[in-house]
């Protein structure tokens, strides 16, 4: 597993993400072999992610703005943001500041697009965006938890239940199924998902954005 990190740092006046604890838990549980990160002069979640890793003894590969590379600003960001991606990593995770449903900084928010939609020839990846207050959910609830489990079949098989479990929720909505019929099916996709955190815990925190999908 190769995760890459990223979120707010502390530069023009804005917050930067200030609590280690989400950071090194996400690490304990997905157990990366090598953590990607940008390595903002502002400090804030990149320089908690080096820390975090490193105290695991996990390799990290910071990626900082290389203006040879990169161009200036305010471009320079985005194209580092996609040199991170092409290094190929199997999920991201974000730690950003501000309560869920604030809006996101400019490179935040195009970071995450990127690993939500990928780049030509790389495909996206699953993501995972905490904020202060708890876990940023995509708008929706059945498609975007079933698209997020097909990124996960790629590198967690056995999330394949779960994702089946949601499909057939998702047919069922689709087909014109009773609102009940649909709120069961749903209700059985979660409590596979659930069954699949307990089971697969490196893959628990991206499972935990679908569990609040289905949840809704």
């Amino acid at each position: 597993m190769r995760v890459l990190l990223f979120g707010s740092s502390a530069r023009r006046g804005a917050t930067g993400w200030t609590d280690p604890a989400p950071i090194g838990r996400l690490l304990d549980a997905a157990c990366p072999s090598l953590v990607i990160e940008g390595e903002s002069p502002g400090g804030g979640a990149d320089i908690l992610a080096r820390e975090q890793a490193e105290a695991r003894s996990i390799v990290v590969l910071p990626c900082p703005v290389d203006h040879a590379l990169d161009g200036s600003w305010p471009a320079a960001g985005h194209r580092r943001n996609e040199r991170m991606f092409r290094l190929r990593p199997t999920h991201a995770a974000g730690f950003i500041s501000g309560r869920v449903g604030s809006p996101l900084s400019r490179g935040s928010a195009g970071m995450a697009r990127i690993c939500a939609n990928g780049l030509p020839g790389y495909p996206p990846i699953p993501l995972v965006l905490y904020r202060d207050d708890g876990i940023e959910l995509p708008p929706g609830s059945l498609r975007p938890a079933y698209d997020l489990l097909r990124l996960l079949w790629r590198t967690t098989p056995e999330v394949a239940a779960a994702g089946k479990a949601t499909r057939d929720a998702l047919d069922a909505q689709a087909a014109g199924a009773s609102p009940g019929d649909v709120a069961a099916l749903t209700a059985g996709a979660c409590g596979e998902v659930e069954k699949v955190m307990r089971e697969q815990p490196r893959a628990a925190p991206w499972l935990a954005v679908v569990a609040g999908l289905l949840g809704r």
